[in-house]
């Protein structure tokens, strides 16, 4: 009898730790299914408390606009564009450039996501031919960059836009991403370095 009782406990231990096996495989999944070969979260920096904070609007807007399994993404243009702190600017996506607008027009953080999202999502549905990073990287240039660019990422053809809207003029910046790579500047326009920073 004892035996019996044994085994029936071993079969559910063996169950119920398959089953927690088959759970994480599936969570991995979700976090890595999307139809473009990005990989997130090569820096390994996490999101702010105040960036989670947006986690619902943002999962709303994704997918009124057709691109739930870009929700992180989303979310990493808040954390870079806030700097990690979503209080100080309302405009937390700084998506008033995109309506034609001076920079923090938009004045309420939902109308921010609301508008970021679909800017970001109409880059990423037009151009489905491009890597995801060279979407990420337009919605800091403008999509206008996908004409100066062929469908796959590369960092160097980011530096070559942006060399020639700025004139070649520089600026000092410190990220450590722009001091591992050249020593810590970057060109008058745009961010070059946007999309390896949301890609950390």
């Amino acid at each position: 009898m004892e035996v019996e009782k044994i085994k029936k406990i071993v079969i559910f231990l063996v169950v119920f730790l398959m089953m927690g096996v088959i759970g994480i495989i599936g969570i991995a999944g979700l976090f890595s299914m999307n139809d473009d070969s990005f990989q997130f979260g090569q820096g390994g920096l996490s999101f702010s408390e105040m960036v989670l904070r947006w986690e619902s609007a943002v999962r709303a807007e994704a997918i009124r606009n057709e691109i739930p399994h870009l929700v992180n993404v989303l979310l990493a243009i808040i954390q870079v564009e806030t700097g990690g702190d979503a209080k100080r600017w309302p405009d937390i996506m700084q998506a008033s450039e995109s309506l034609g607008l001076l920079p923090n027009t938009i004045a309420c953080p939902y109308e921010s996501i609301e508008v970021g999202v679909s800017f970001f999502a109409s880059g990423y549905h037009g151009n489905p031919n491009h890597d995801l990073l060279n979407v990420i990287q337009s919605y800091n240039f403008g999509f206008g960059f996908l004409n100066h660019t062929g469908y796959g990422y590369q960092f160097e053809n980011a530096v070559a836009f942006a060399r020639e809207m700025s004139g070649g003029v520089r600026v000092t910046y410190t990220n450590p991403v722009a001091v591992e790579i050249n020593g810590g500047w970057r060109y008058f326009w745009g961010n070059m370095f946007y999309a390896k920073l949301i890609q950390q």
